[in-house]
């Protein structure tokens, strides 16, 4: 089986390709430039890379949130557009379980953390494959007390690792611990590995079934619906 996988959701950029359980190519930038001029370039060369052309690809694969809006819809759309003309199955993968899938750690427990601003995480806990917390947006403070009652060691990953690394330092002291760098990010490669476990499990969907997970409203759309609530 081969699995072409993307994942825009963060400000890193990277498209892998997956076949019969190893990742044979995978490029990751982190350059400044928006997603949209470099995903599906980024797409060509790792297909190009393996001799392959997108018709031959079995499963099309992005990360489907949480993370940001704009990179989020910019994958979907990416993998849509893919698999349109060659009738092909997608997956859409959590870009939280993406990140933890890139943490191997048997008997640990693993939190992805993105930052949702608004004084929220998006996060979710995982343990040796079992989710101990779903998918959320929820506040720091609540997130740590849910681990706190863990009482075991915890991983953070993701870009919301960094950014809040001194707060659950202080709140969890020697239970905490942090992905080195070059595995804090989600990327590609966590997508492809979980994809194909749903391909396993049956769990595909069609291009005009696959759709963004976005765990909240937009900014936009909650002062909007500040202002008519108001009314």
């Amino acid at each position: 089986m081969i699995i072409l996988a993307l994942d825009t959701a963060s400000r890193y950029c990277s498209a892998a390709v997956y076949r019969d359980g190893e990742i044979i190519a995978e490029q990751t930038v982190c350059c400044g430039l928006v997603h949209s001029k470099t995903v599906m370039p980024m797409v060509n060369n790792v297909l190009s890379s393996c001799s392959l052309k997108p018709e031959q690809v079995d499963v099309f694969a992005c990360s489907s949130g949480p993370g940001s809006f704009t990179g989020i819809r910019i994958a979907v759309n990416a993998v849509k557009g893919l698999a349109l003309p060659f009738n092909k199955p997608c997956a859409g993968v959590s870009t939280l379980e993406a990140a933890a899938e890139g943490i191997f750690a048997p008997g640990c427990v693993v939190c992805p953390v993105l930052d949702a601003r608004c004084g929220q995480v998006y996060t979710a806990v995982y343990k040796d494959g079992t989710c101990l917390l779903e998918p959320a947006p929820v506040a720091l403070e609540k997130l740590l007390d849910f681990l706190q009652g863990l009482n075991t060691g915890v991983i953070f990953c993701g870009d919301g690792a960094g950014l809040h690394r001194e707060t659950a330092a202080e709140r969890l002291g020697g239970m905490a611990h942090f992905a080195p760098a070059p595995l804090v990010y989600q990327r590609a490669a966590g997508v492809a590995a979980v994809a194909a476990r749903m391909a396993e499990e049956n769990r595909l969907v069609s291009c005009f079934e696959l759709d963004a997970v976005y765990l909240r409203l937009s900014q936009a759309e909650r002062e909007y619906e500040a202002k008519h609530n108001a009314h």
